[in-house]
This record gives C-alpha cells, sequence and structure tokens, in this order.
C-alpha cells in the first residue's frame, strides 16, 4: 500500500510539473483548490478573528490601563486651559483696577475681600482706617461700583453692596444729550434707577454710571445697563431696573477710592 502511494505522489508530481513547466495549471491544482477553497475562506477569518481576540485579551489590561492614562491625561489638560484662562482674566482685572483710580482723579486702596455675606448683600475687605478707609467710600472692581463701605475698623471694613436695599447712589444715563439723571437705590437681586421725569427718554441696555454729585464718588463708574423700564403713574416717574455690571462671582481684590 505504501509503495502504491509511493508511486502515484510520483507520479503526480512529474505531471504536475510538466504543467508548470508549460506555463499551465495541472487539473489536480484545479481540483484541489476547487474543493479547499470554501473551507479557506471561513477558516482564514475564523483564525483571524481569534487571533484578534487573543491579542486583545493579551494585551486587554495593558491597553485599559493606556486608556485611562489618556483620559487622566486629558482632564488634566481641560482643567489646566481652566486655570490658565482664571489667571488670565484675573491679571487682565489686576490691570484694569490699577488704572482706574487715576482716572477717577482719587487716592486708591487695593483690599482683599475676606468675607462674603450673601445674605446681607455684604462683604468685609482688609483694610480700614489704618489705610484712610472711611464710611462711603465706593468699592470698585474692574467692571464698575461694586458696593460702599458702611463701617470701618483700623483693620477692615464692611461694605454694603449695590444692590442691598439701603443703598443709594446719584446715577446718571450718559448717551442721551443731556445725560439723564436719577436715584439709584438697591432692589436685590438688581439696583433700580428713578427719574424724575416721566418722558425721561431712558432705554433698554442704556449704560448707567455713578453722577458725581457727591463729595465721594466720583463721576462715570459703571453701575450696569437698562435691564427693564416701569412707568410710575402714581408717582410721574420712570423707574429703571439695572443689571449690576460688578458682581462678587470668583473676585478676590478690589479698589476702595478714598
Amino acid at each position: 500500500m505504501g509503495l502504491v502511494l509511493l508511486a502515484v505522489g510520483i507520479a503526480l508530481s512529474v505531471f504536475q510539473n510538466r504543467e508548470r513547466s508549460q506555463n499551465r495549471v495541472s487539473i489536480f491544482d484545479t481540483i484541489l483548490r476547487t474543493a479547499v477553497s470554501p473551507i479557506a475562506g471561513p477558516s482564514g477569518r475564523v483564525y483571524r478573528n481569534l487571533y484578534t481576540f487573543g491579542t486583545i485579551a493579551w494585551q486587554g489590561q495593558a491597553i485599559l490601563n493606556e486608556n485611562r492614562a489618556l483620559k487622566a491625561q486629558m482632564v488634566a489638560v481641560s482643567q489646566y486651559q481652566e486655570t490658565v484662562d482664571r489667571l488670565q482674566k484675573e491679571v487682565d482685572g489686576l490691570r484694569t483696577l490699577n488704572s482706574l483710580a487715576p482716572s477717577y482723579n482719587r487716592p486708591r486702596v487695593f483690599s482683599d475681600l475676606i468675607g462674603l455675606f450673601p445674605n446681607e448683600n455684604r462683604i468685609t475687605l482688609g483694610a480700614g482706617s489704618k489705610k484712610g478707609v472711611r464710611p462711603g467710600c465706593p468699592v470698585v472692581t474692574a467692571d464698575g461700583l461694586l458696593g460702599i463701605v458702611q463701617t470701618v475698623s483700623p483693620g477692615e471694613c464692611q461694605a454694603l453692596l449695590l444692590n442691598s436695599v439701603g443703598v443709594t447712589v446719584g446715577a446718571l444715563a450718559p448717551a442721551h444729550n443731556p445725560p439723564l439723571a436719577g436715584l439709584c437705590r438697591g432692589d436685590a437681586p438688581f439696583a433700580s434707577v428713578t427719574f424724575e421725569d416721566p418722558n425721561a427718554p431712558v432705554a433698554m441696555n442704556d449704560l448707567v454710571v455713578t453722577s458725581g454729585f457727591s463729595s465721594r464718588i466720583p463721576r462715570g463708574i459703571p453701575i450696569g445697563r437698562v435691564v427693564q423700564i416701569i412707568d410710575r403713574q402714581e408717582t410721574g416717574a420712570r423707574k429703571a431696573f439695572i443689571n449690576l455690571s460688578a458682581s462678587v462671582g470668583t473676585l478676590r481684590e478690589v479698589v476702595i477710592l478714598l
């Protein structure tokens, strides 16, 4: 039996070599390929899938760790950018603060905000009478008027925010000619300006600034913009609600104008 198979193998080899030397495909190669092809395709796909699965299973923990590390790096980059943006905003605010007081022609004191009492619309500042701070001094940020100093001790002071009930400041709407004058009062969470002229042409989004009709508060400090107008028929006046320019937010340093 073995000799028969050997003889058949030699005969097939001789036949295939002769066909190949004449650049032809032997009939036995064709038959073999036809028989094997239906199995070879799926088998190859199964092998590749098994190989892929085995690779993932073998390296899965490493891939998972790498994925976690990449996510952590993305979070760190995002936090870093947020920190950079916040610090840049603080730097820009300090630059603006540094140039504010000279433009108002008033001495100034820089102070840290060391306490916030939102229910009372009140803040504590780290500068007091030793630095010349007195009641009535305006507290200013890079965005505008924040509040008015109410009480003072040697090392600190308390200031009421501009939307506190009881705070009153002279105000102007400078976009009009002549500028519209009124009184700005705390009306939490906003402030409101009352114009005694019932025909005052105040308009939405008008900028309102301090009037300067005071020995303590200079003219031109931004207060906010008009967001609502109400005609007070019973008093013959117009009342404009103001969205304040300055807010505590992430504020850390202010200027007190002396």
